[in-house]
């Protein structure tokens, strides 16, 4: 288990050689009986959490279990409350109201339906509210549900959704900007006794293959003594997106250096030269696209980055083999299939989310050396691909790939980019799983084989077992022979020891792929049954030279 929120992973060893799965992050729930305030620690359970029953959710109460840094409760209408750092209080916020034009939502009625991962309110025929477990966040998202609901609905200017947040906390505006990329907008600081405990960055709206059209700015507004978030979101767009259902799906940040997936398009539209714009969607909730398209005047290239904590891997250890293990959800067209897979030179938390840091931030995806490539064929939705990561460049990769070796306060990114970068009208996407994929099988992994930092252990043992031998050999020799049986079993040792040391010089060359402790293991077990053989062997040869004393003295 990795000893960083946001990190899993598995690691065997054989003879020092090492092999380490990075996986998504540890589930976990919150070990109390309330959420608001709340009270009580964190705990690890299995991935079965999804039934309602109490035996499946050990919360007393409630109807779902949560995830790591975040809680859900289904018990308390739309409650979503999210860990801080600290244990005495929680932040939450729920839906409150859905506004566009005259189409207008409040006290929202209903069970929740509950399946797999996900707790779907039917809230009209044309609105749902979805509250979901991810691996790294719990995602709630509003859903308009109908085709065509903006084009077939009285214009309003904006659509706007309303969000009820726990009294008790204190709100701080900074980062005023223009809004063309997500970090341009306010950003909403929720302090509790003068310190920020998390940052509400903005809204994300994507649509029916989740994927992001367009970001929204987050403002906080007071009625009545009761705080609101809301979000007033441009129809625009809205009015133009043809593919249902639409999410809108608010962001928030929590100060954890959690396992991190993002992608990030390019926009150009218009003029020469062409404007220029750039969309940044962190923790993607189901796929990273790796992938470019024309849509109506807009150009549209997208690249993708995963990345990994690979401090759990001891500093100056060797790599040896480095694979990348994916899924694709969906094959876009023929120039969307060929990927590369690249260098970062820097992680996310170095770009600032802006104009100029998601300009380097996509750059970096796509320009670094390259350690290997993929063509995607159609058939492979869904199965798990491997990418030798050292097929192209083994000493470069290697360089590469080790300084991050024990490094606990930067990830490692693996940067995702088309090969061919044309987008043209109609150009179907191609979506690689994120790390928020329900079904781990289809998570992204990185799979690292390496050697420990130091060797001389082998050749310790090595000379170790020698000395052994050639002392325990020396002794017998120069043992008198009323000592007999202490001279046999030296020497066999001698030659034991001897074939020991042969073993472990094998391993050690890597002739012979043998652990080294079953060896000394082996070695011991059998220098054991010789030593009882030859102590049963001499009391036999002792009581037989007994027998024929007291048979001589009768005689």
């Amino acid at each position: 288990m990795g000893n960083l929120l946001g990190e899993q992973h598995t690691t065997t060893c054989k003879n020092h050689i090492c092999t380490i799965t990075l996986e998504a992050e540890p589930i976990r729930f919150k070990a109390g009986d309330s959420f608001l305030p709340g009270t009580g620690g964190w705990a690890e359970v299995d991935e079965e959490y999804h039934n309602e029953t109490p035996t499946d959710c050990p919360v007393e109460g409630y109807d779902w279990c949560a995830v790591n840094k975040y809680a859900l409760n289904l018990k308390d209408e739309y409650d979503i409350h999210i860990q801080t750092k600290y244990q005495q209080d929680m932040f939450g916020y729920k839906l409150f109201g859905v506004e566009y034009g005259n189409f207008k939502v409040y006290f929202f009625p209903g069970e929740a339906t509950i399946n797999g991962s996900t707790a779907t309110y039917n809230l009209t025929a044309d609105l749902k509210y979805e509250i979901q477990y991810l691996p790294s966040r719990v995602k709630d998202a509003v859903l308009i549900d109908r085709q065509g609901f903006f084009q077939n609905t009285q214009f309003a200017d904006t659509f706007d959704v309303w969000y009820e947040v726990t009294p008790g906390f204190t709100y701080n505006i900074t980062n005023t900007g223009t809004g063309e990329n997500a970090s341009d907008f306010n950003v909403t600081q929720v302090l509790k006794d003068g310190e920020v405990w998390y940052e509400i960055g903005h809204v994300n709206v994507l649509n029916g293959d989740k994927f992001l059209i367009e970001q929204a700015q987050l403002e906080v507004e007071t009625f009545a003594n009761t705080t609101y978030f809301v979000t007033h979101i441009n129809s625009t767009k809205l009015i133009e997106e043809t593919n249902y259902p639409i999410y809108i799906d608010p962001q928030v940040d929590v100060t954890v250096s959690a396992s991190y997936d993002a992608y990030i398009y390019k926009l150009q539209m218009g003029g020469s030269p062409p404007m220029t714009q750039y969309r940044r969607f962190d923790n993607p909730a189901g796929l990273i696209y790796v992938s470019s398209r024309k849509q109506g005047s807009r150009y549209l290239f997208s690249r993708g980055v995963v990345e990994y904590n690979l401090s759990a891997i001891p500093e100056n250890s060797t790599l040896i083999d480095l694979y990348f293990n994916f899924s694709v959800k969906t094959i876009g067209s023929p120039q969307n299939r060929n990927i590369t897979f690249n260098v970062m030179a820097k992680w996310h938390e170095q770009y600032p989310n802006n104009l100029l840091g998601n300009h380097e931030f996509w750059t970096d995806m796509g320009n670094g050396f390259t350690y290997n490539i993929y063509n995607l064929t159609p058939g492979e939705e869904g199965t798990q691909l491997q990418i030798d990561l050292m097929e192209f460049n083994a000493t470069k990769t290697a360089a590469k790939i080790e300084s991050f070796f024990g490094n606990v306060t930067t990830f490692w990114g693996l940067g995702m980019a088309g090969v061919e970068e044309t987008a043209l009208a109609g150009a179907t996407l191609t979506g690689i799983y994120s790390r928020n994929a329900i079904d781990p099988g289809a998570r992204p992994m990185l799979v690292v084989t390496y050697r420990e930092p130091s060797e001389n252990w082998r050749y310790a043992i090595l000379l170790g077992l020698m000395g052994i031998s050639g002392f325990m050999m020396y002794v017998s020799r120069k043992m008198s022979s009323e000592y007999s049986a202490i001279k046999l079993l030296l020497m066999l040792s001698s030659i034991l020891f001897g074939l020991g040391a042969i073993a472990v010089s094998m391993v050690a060359s890597q002739s012979l792929n043998q652990n080294i402790e079953e060896i000394i293991i082996t070695m011991f077990t059998a220098t054991t049954y010789l030593l009882l053989t030859v102590v049963a062997f001499s009391i036999m040869k002792l009581l037989n030279t007994t027998f024929n004393i007291l048979k001589g003295r009768k005689t």
